[in-house]
């Protein structure tokens, strides 16, 4: 059973970081409970770690608002320490605005670069209100980033509202399996930002067991969705408006999506890539497979 820290006017501890603080002090699981109100902090909490079956791990902790109560976090959550594997990390029901660039990009919620050989599991980010900077052509803002070499397997991210250039960036580096982005509201950045190859929901290296089910994407310059390398997704149920398109990896369960109003029902094909785009088009000479049939975009018409 978790230890309860509660957070606000009133309780033991005044801030959030003060609780993180406390947190590294115990053993085993700590649940923080945060009271209603405004705070002004940016919160690292990569050094706090627990040990579970004789492993240590890194995390251990939840971040949650207290029930029935408005939680502003005015900053950013980073988890980037590396002395073990990220495992059981949760934020439920907070209004995080993050307007500080943090690296490369703005991120409320970043699990941190570096970690090569480092796995994550159990993270969840449920019923939240996440807002990036805005990114324009200077940087890209990004609403929750399970960044580079991190290799993630076990991830749900639920039923959120994520105002971002791109709302979920799994990285360049290891795989990201058994991850589930549903039921969550993402707003777009209609002007294009600096990193235009990425997406609203952006997964580059592929595992199996991932699913993009049941969003609602809005208003963005980069395509809804990507997903790039490895294996098929599940994406169905997703409603999509004034984005880019999308793009899938081959294989992919593909039902029920809206894009612009309109129902796709085919899966198109490019080599080993589905692009599908909202008027199913491309780059002239891009080989495309609809119900399988050979078109080339350029020489046909859609």
């Amino acid at each position: 059973m978790a230890t309860v820290l509660e957070v606000g006017a009133g309780k033991a501890y005044a801030t959030i970081n003060a609780a993180v603080t406390a947190a590294k002090s115990i053993d085993g699981k700590v649940e923080i409970v945060i009271s209603g109100g405004d705070y002004n902090e940016n919160v690292s909490f990569g050094s706090r770690t627990f040990v579970e079956d004789g492993t240590t791990y890194v995390g251990g902790i939840t971040f949650k608002a207290a029930d029935g109560e408005d939680v502003n976090v005015n900053g950013y959550f980073q988890c980037n320490g590396v002395a073990g594997d990220l495992k059981d990390i949760t934020f439920d029901g907070l209004d995080i605005t993050n307007s500080v660039k943090n690296g490369g990009y703005f991120a409320p919620i970043m699990f941190g670069d570096n970690y090569s050989g480092k796995k994550a599991s159990g993270i969840e980010i449920k019923n939240c209100t996440i807002t990036s900077g805005t990114g324009s052509t200077a940087s890209t803002s990004i609403g929750v980033a399970l960044t580079m070499t991190l290799a993630c397997d076990g991830i749900t991210i639920a039923n959120n509202t994520i105002n971002a250039d791109c709302a979920v960036y799994g990285g360049d580096g290891n795989l990201i399996a058994n991850t589930s982005v549903s039921g969550n509201t993402m707003n777009g950045n209609a002007e294009m930002p600096s990193y235009n190859y990425w997406a609203v929901v952006y997964i580059f290296n592929n595992g199996a067991g991932n699913s993009i089910t049941g969003n609602t994407i809005d208003n963005s310059a980069l395509s809804a969705v990507k997903v790039r390398k490895g294996e098929g997704i599940e994406f169905t149920d997703n409603t999509i408006t004034d984005c880019n398109g999308y793009s899938l990896v081959d294989g992919s369960i593909n039902s029920g999506n809206k894009i612009d109003g309109e129902e796709l029902t085919f899966p198109a094909y490019s080599g080993s890539d589905i692009f599908v785009y909202d008027k199913v088009t491309g780059e002239n000479g891009d080989k495309v497979i609809i119900d399988g049939i050979a078109y080339v975009v350029g020489e046909n018409v859609f």
